[in-house]
């Protein structure tokens, strides 16, 4: 079950699975204060894959967020 955050909501598994397949662009909020823009890879109990498009052409980034650092997600309102 989903619980409404600030930046946010946790995100459920049957959620997460879509955004994986249909690679819909994700913000997540870290508890650092960070938001990381990018498409979900994979996710599992303990970490989320994300891959992050850099501001100088195609070049892409890959970042793993642990579970318990992150505070909420949401959907991209503006393209990455």
């Amino acid at each position: 079950m989903s619980q409404a955050q600030p930046h946010g909501k946790l995100p459920s598994t049957a959620e997460l699975e879509r955004f994986v397949k249909e690679k819909e662009a994700l913000i997540f909020w870290t508890l650092d204060g960070k938001e990381h823009k990018g498409i979900l890879r994979w996710f599992d109990e303990v970490a989320f894959a994300l891959v992050l498009n850099q501001d100088d052409k195609q070049a892409k980034k890959h970042v793993t967020l642990q579970r318990h650092a992150v505070i909420g997600y949401g959907p991209v309102k503006s393209p990455i």
